[in-house]
């Protein structure tokens, strides 16, 4: 454990971990860092090989905190366990299921929520606009039937119990309550011809509702944090405007590749193993920056420069690898791409604002702030 790794807060990883990254790398792409009591890992290789390898690295833990609020999950199992939580849901999040039953829709809709807000002078949008439009998107793609204001309340109270969560912490009834009234709209939801009709055909009821809120809980969160990201992007970007078409596809990749609204994941050693030259035990905690993958100096030329030209930045590792990479990636795209076409024609980015992205696992602006053009 070098002496370089361990001299860094959670306060200064919470605000820009990269001068703390281009320090440790001197120390190898896997250093131990006290203040999170595990091995972090700062390569893009490295990332890769345990992300890819759930025998010798897995979620499967009594530390892992979303197990213990919601369930077992597709989150917190491997192995054929993992597939057949998993298996139901992915297969209503492919490229085509995407485009074809939530293409349009999200466009408008996107288009609609904006408009909503134009009487305004201004609007924070974070919190007005991309969390309840993550919200509506996904309960429209899992066909629930709650209106999306509610799910979102029942999200913001689980999650915040999920961050603040220890291990010797039982779960509050704050959030078993939270978390039974959750259940029940997706249990009244899965009997219905819709898109939760599928899993509920293979999956118990306890395994349609922990999956369903993994599904429901990702979308949300990741998604309000991706199209935070890019907005703060382009208010630091120095645009004359929105991009458009492949353009904008380009500046989309790079955001996620610059701030990845899920900055690290983890993952605990099942066996001792050496990874990059470094022992590490049985039990050890591991956690995989995808935010220093991303920023690999190996990888990536002047990585942390914004450059949404860059050739190779779908190289990032935004949405992870292996069996537990993002089924909602192409949902992701979608939205964050539906929300820009839609500020586009209101939004000049000379009226946008944005505090910058913080957060040790998720990271997201706490505001962002427009001035509508005639608002």
């Amino acid at each position: 454990m070098s002496a370089a790794s361990s001299s860094v807060s959670l306060a200064e990883l919470e605000d820009d971990p990269h001068p703390f990254y281009d320090r440790a790398r001197s120390d190898g792409d896997l250093v131990w860092v006290d203040a999170l009591g595990g091995w972090l890992t700062l390569s893009h290789a490295v990332a890769t090989d345990i992300l890819r390898n759930d025998d010798l690295f897995t979620v499967d833990d009594p530390r892992f905190s979303t197990a213990r609020v919601i369930g077992s999950s597709m989150l917190s199992t491997d192995g054929a366990i993992h597939r057949t939580h998993r298996s139901p849901f992915a297969e209503l999040f492919t490229r085509s299921q995407v485009a074809d039953n939530l293409g349009e829709w999200a466009n408008q809709l996107a288009a609609s929520r904006v408009a909503d807000l134009r009487a305004r002078a201004t609007s924070e949008l974070r919190t007005e606009l991309f969390g309840p439009f993550a919200t509506e998107v996904i309960v429209r793609a899992l066909g629930l039937s709650a209106p999306a204001s509610t799910v979102l309340s029942l999200y913001r109270t689980i999650a915040a119990e999920v961050g603040a969560l220890r291990a010797e912490d039982e779960v509050s009834n704050q959030a078993r309550i939270a978390f039974e009234e959750l259940r029940a709209i997706i249990l009244a939801s899965a009997t219905a011809p819709h898109s939760l009709d599928g899993p509920g055909k293979v999956l118990d009821a306890d395994a349609l509702v922990s999956n369903a809120a993994v599904v429901l809980f990702g979308a949300i969160e990741t998604t309000e944090g991706a199209v935070a990201n890019a907005v703060h992007h382009l208010a630091m970007a120095g645009l004359d405007a929105i991009p458009e078409g492949d353009e904008l596809s380009s500046f989309i990749e790079e955001s996620f590749r610059l701030e990845p609204a899920a900055a690290v994941v983890h993952r605990y050693c099942t066996r001792p193993t050496v990874i990059a030259g470094t022992p590490i035990d049985v039990g050890d905690f591991v956690i995989v920056s995808l935010s220093a993958a991303n920023r690999d100096p190996a990888v990536f030329d002047d990585p942390h420069h914004f450059d949404p030209r860059r050739p190779d930045n779908r190289k990032h590792l935004t949405f992870a690898t292996g069996p537990h990479v993002c089924f909602g990636a192409h949902l992701a795209r979608l939205e964050v791409t539906s929300m820009l076409d839609a500020l586009r024609p209101d939004v000049p980015v000379a009226s946008l604002t944005s505090t910058s992205p913080k957060g040790l696992v998720f990271r997201k602006p706490a505001e962002v702030n427009v001035s509508w053009t005639d608002g």
